[in-house]
């Protein structure tokens, strides 16, 4: 018999840090615009790691969580810095939303 568990545990991914920083350089450019925020970026990531089985999943657990791990947020902002300090983003303090842990990006020079 298959046992199914349901879980709200945050999400890992099975990236290496240099596929994570591929991965979020993908996502920043095919975005239209010349600004996106960090929650936007988190599930748009979050959605192409589970089209590329790149989310650790347990065997026979769903998960109900929409929410990434801390060391996965903290992967992600370290990128994001990096970028930042090779003038490739800014943050946008004015856009921020009231939810002042959800930053906005403006894209200063794309590598394409």
């Amino acid at each position: 018999m298959k046992v199914t568990y349901f879980t709200n545990n945050p999400l890992t991914f099975k990236y290496t840090d240099d596929e994570l920083e591929i991965a979020i350089n993908g996502i920043i450019e095919q975005i239209e615009d010349d600004t996106f925020s960090f929650d936007a970026l988190c599930d748009t990531l979050m959605v192409k790691a589970q089209n590329e089985n790149k989310i650790d999943n347990a065997p026979n657990t769903v998960y109900l969580s929409n929410n990434l791990d801390a060391k996965e947020y903290e992967r992600v902002s370290i990128i994001l810095w990096k970028k930042i300090w090779a003038h490739e983003l800014c943050l946008n303090f004015h856009s921020n939303e009231s939810n002042f842990n959800n930053y906005s990006f403006i894209i200063l020079k794309r590598n394409g």
